[in-house]
């Protein structure tokens, strides 16, 4: 009599893992369109200079960043370009492959001192107080805690303010 047949095995590849994106990095054309669900070739839409232009904290928002899917990530742009910004992006796809997950964005929108654009900062990330026009306030549930040199500014930290 003749042995039986080995059985055979045939190893499958586990599949690749979504890539995770740092809502607190910045953006880049290639996170931005794979949060976006599209393909780098098929950016999501990055608000303008002139979307982001302001002077103080309140000229800016937080809107949900335009792609082909919502991810839960929010961009900063001037209050005025809101719905502009919206719009400024339409999905080439009539129905775009979503992932099953969002993103909490817990940045806070402000106005870059510097550069007079809005962007999005983690709120311990906030340079706040100090002797500036535009002095950038800490999110609720934080408060500001000065260094040294009260004209400097100093940092959002968790909890009341003692």
């Amino acid at each position: 009599p003749t042995a039986p047949a080995a059985p055979t095995v045939t190893a499958i590849a586990a599949p690749s893992p979504a890539p995770m994106i740092d809502a607190g990095a910045p953006a880049t054309a290639t996170t931005a369109a794979i949060a976006a669900g599209s393909t780098p070739a098929q950016p999501a839409g990055d608000a303008t200079d002139a979307m982001r232009a302001c002077k103080m904290d309140s000229d800016c928002v937080a809107v949900d960043r335009v792609g082909c899917c919502k991810t839960g990530n929010k961009e900063a742009v001037a209050s005025t370009q809101a719905s502009a910004y919206a719009q400024s992006f339409k999905c080439p796809e009539a129905h775009p492959v979503c992932a099953m997950r969002l993103v909490i964005d817990s940045r806070v929108p402000e106005c870059d001192n510097a550069a007079h654009a809005c962007t999005m900062v983690k709120p311990e990330d906030i340079t706040c107080g100090g002797f500036i026009k535009n002095q950038h306030a800490c999110p609720s549930g934080m408060h500001c805690q000065l260094g040294k040199i009260a004209d400097a500014g100093g940092k959002c930290v968790a909890g009341a303010a003692p």
